[in-house]
């Protein structure tokens, strides 16, 4: 994954729609 896609999930994981365990699996 580039890096715009980890800025954008990071974002999405702080608003608490994509947890850690999500974010972990990629």
């Amino acid at each position: 994954m580039n890096e715009t896609e980890f800025k954008a999930l990071r974002e999405l994981s702080d608003n608490g729609h994509i947890s850690q365990r999500e974010l972990s699996k990629r």
